[in-house]
């Protein structure tokens, strides 16, 4: 679909100096529904979805590739890691409460705490893991799209997100 819409938007760009485009940022992929016909009677995101009944019957599918996309959209990364360390402190807190040498050892709160202090830290410890996964991996997705290294990962995905829902409208 991007590189279709790149073929396009060279196209219609022709000998200019925008035309010939190596690439385009998905930020502005919205202004393919903006894009009017100079008539006022269809966009060009019209004109893709007619282009893509008629010839491109694998764009039309483009959206079942995506299966994730809408929680995706939904996500920062940012706001995720804020929130996984403040759950970090907290468990913190708890664990030098417990700690507190003037509970004895063999109280039943302070047992079960512990326990629950254990699994609480195994689970983070997993989850922090799995984010720095996470953010390399966006952080690939950012370089091989060419988009700046601070796009946030909910307006990344929801460029995508947005544009394929007006697709499907226009189709």
């Amino acid at each position: 679909m991007l590189e279709y819409l790149l073929a396009v938007g060279n196209f219609l760009n022709g000998n200019t100096e925008r035309g010939d485009a190596a690439g385009f940022k998905l930020s502005s992929l919205l202004k393919v529904s903006q894009l009017t016909t100079t008539e006022g009677n269809g966009t060009l995101m019209n004109f893709i979805a007619w282009e893509a009944n008629k010839k491109h019957k694998e764009l039309l599918k483009v959206r079942e590739e995506l299966p994730n996309l809408v929680q995706a959209a939904k996500i920062n990364l940012n706001l995720t890691a804020g929130e996984i360390g403040k759950i970090s402190s907290g468990v913190s807190r708890v664990a030098s409460f417990v700690d507190d040498t003037r509970i004895p050892a063999e109280d039943k709160f302070k047992t079960t705490f512990k326990n629950f202090i254990n699994e609480a830290q195994q689970i983070l410890y997993t989850t922090k893991e799995n984010l720095k996964k996470v953010e390399t991996r966006y952080k690939q997705v950012l370089a091989w799209f060419g988009e700046s290294p601070v796009t946030q990962s909910d307006d990344f995905f929801g460029y995508v997100h947005d544009f394929l829902t007006e697709f499907e409208f226009a189709k």
